[in-house]
C-alpha cells in the first residue's frame, strides 16, 4: 500500500506530528539497496556485476548479501533492457534514448492546487522532501521516459505521452493502472512535459522469482480524473476529518488514530479474551447482548467476526514486521529484552538452503541450460507445483 493510496482515502496521519517514524526492515533495506544498484547502472550503463567498485559499498550500506544482490539485480537489468530495446507490448524500442529523454532516480513535486509539477531536490539523510509546498505532492521516481523526444521513433499516439517505471522487489504489487504511486507520478511527469497520457509500468523483481515488466496505458481523462481526487485529498489535511477503512491497516498511525487506535485497544482485549488471558466484560457483552449482537466481535460464527479477525491479524502482521526491527536495533546497539515469562530476547543468524527457478537461471547461463536443468528436475519431481489459499481483502461490489 502506497502513501498515495492512504492519502486518498484519509488525510489524518500526513503531517501529524503523532505519527511514530518508519523503522526500515529488511525487505525495506534490501529493497532501497537494490533501487539505487539498479538506478546507478541504468545510468552509467554499466551491468550491476561490473559494477565492482559500488556494489560493496551499496550491500554495506543496507546490510544485504552482495552476492544476492549482484545477481538478482543483474538479473533485472538485463529483463529491463530487453524491455525497452522492444520487447513490450507497445511496438516501442526506447534504446538508445535522445538526449534528456530519461530521467533515472529523480525527484518531482506535484503541485495539486495549480495542476503542475516541477524537478525537486532529492531526499535528505532521513528520507524527507524538504523544499516542498505544503500543496505539493514529493516523489521519486525510478524511470520516466519523455516520448516526445523521439518524434517519428514512436508512433502518433505517444507522442505525447510519458512513461513512469517502478522497480519492485516484494512477491506481490499493484497492477500498474491500480498503483495510485504510480498514477501520480504518471500525472506529475505528463504535467512536467504536457503530455496527455502515460504509459505506467512495473519492473517486477522478486528476490526469488524470475524478474518480468508488466504495464498498463493511462487516458487523458484517468490523469485528469487523479488530479482531481489528489486536489481534495489534500485539502482534506488537516482539517480534522476521518475516513476510516481497508487501508487503515496499512497505515502507520493507526494505533493512535482516534477512529482506529481505541478500536485497536477493544479488539486487542478481545483477543485476549478468546484465549483465556482475560476475564470477559460482562457490560460489554450485556449491552451487546441487548442489540441481539455477537457477545464479541471476534465471533467467527458470524460474518463481522470473520473479518474482523482478519482484518486485526493483518495489522498485526505489520505491527510485528515493525517492531520487530525496531527491537533488532536495540539489540544490535548492546541491549538485552527481558522477558516476562523469564527468557532473553537476543538475535541468532539462520542459515537455510534456497532452489528458486531464479537461481537456476543465474546459474546456468548458457543458452537453453537453465531450462534443461528445470525440467530434469520437474520430471524427477523436485520441483513441486503447489496451491495455498490465502485470506485477501477486496471490495464487495
Amino acid at each position: 500500500m502506497s502513501k498515495t493510496g492512504l492519502l486518498l482515502q484519509c488525510g489524518w496521519a500526513f503531517n501529524n506530528p503523532l505519527i511514530p517514524p518508519t523503522i526500515a526492515n529488511d525487505p525495506m533495506r534490501y529493497g532501497s539497496a537494490f533501487h539505487e544498484l539498479l538506478a546507478l547502472s541504468l545510468e552509467n550503463g554499466v551491468p550491476p556485476e561490473l559494477s565492482l567498485a559500488v556494489l560493496p559499498a551499496i550491500a554495506k550500506k543496507f546490510h544485504v548479501r552482495e552476492d544476492e544482490l549482484r545477481a538478482h539485480a543483474s538479473d533485472a537489468y538485463k529483463t529491463l533492457l530487453d524491455w525497452l530495446n522492444g520487447d513490450n507490448a507497445f511496438g516501442l524500442k526506447l534504446l538508445p534514448a535522445p538526449k534528456g529523454a530519461i530521467v533515472i532516480e529523480k525527484a518531482i513535486a506535484y503541485n495539486t492546487a495549480a495542476y503542475s509539477a516541477r524537478m525537486a531536490p532529492p531526499v535528505d539523510e532521513n528520507h524527507v522532501y524538504q523544499d516542498v509546498t505544503p500543496e505539493e505532492q514529493p516523489g521519486t521516481v525510478d524511470v520516466a521516459i519523455r516520448l516526445g523526444l523521439y518524434g517519428t521513433r514512436v508512433p502518433p499516439r505517444f507522442r505525447k505521452a510519458v512513461i513512469v517505471l517502478d522497480h519492485k522487489t516484494g512477491m506481490s504489487f499493484d497492477n500498474p493502472r491500480d498503483s495510485k504511486q504510480l498514477r501520480s507520478l504518471a500525472l506529475a511527469f505528463a504535467r512536467l512535459w504536457k503530455a496527455e497520457r502515460a504509459i505506467v509500468a512495473i519492473n517486477h523483481a522478486p528476490r526469488d522469482g524470475l524478474p518480468a515488466v508488466f504495464a498498463d496505458e493511462l487516458t487523458k481523462e484517468e490523469l485528469d480524473e487523479h488530479a482531481d481526487n489528489l486536489r481534495d485529498a489534500f485539502v482534506r489535511i488537516g482539517d480534522g476529518s476521518l475516513r476510516p477503512g481497508p487501508e487503515c491497516g496499512y497505515c502507520a498511525g493507526n494505533a493512535v488514530c482516534p477512529a482506529y487506535g481505541g478500536s485497536l485497544a477493544s479488539l486487542s482485549r478481545d483477543l485476549q479474551r478468546m484465549e483465556g488471558a482475560l476475564p470477559p466484560e460482562p457490560l460489554e457483552v450485556e449491552s451487546r447482548k441487548a442489540l441481539n449482537k455477537p457477545t464479541s466481535r471476534l465471533d467467527i460464527e458470524t460474518p463481522e467476526g470473520i473479518g474482523t479477525v482478519h482484518m486485526i491479524l493483518q495489522m498485526i502482521r505489520r505491527l510485528d514486521d515493525e517492531w520487530s526491527e525496531r527491537i533488532k536495533q536495540k539489540i544490535r546497539d548492546g541491549m538485552v529484552g527481558v522477558r516476562p515469562d523469564g527468557k532473553i530476547s537476543v538475535l541468532k543468524i539462520v542459515e537455510r538452503d534456497n532452489l528458486s527457478l531464479a537461481s537456476i537461471k543465474r546459474a546456468f547461463k548458457k543458452p537453453g541450460e537453465a531450462a534443461k536443468i528445470e525440467k530434469m528436475l520437474r520430471d524427477a519431481g523436485a520441483i513441486e507445483k503447489l496451491e495455498r489459499e490465502e485470506l485477501r481483502a477486496v471490495d464487495d461490489r
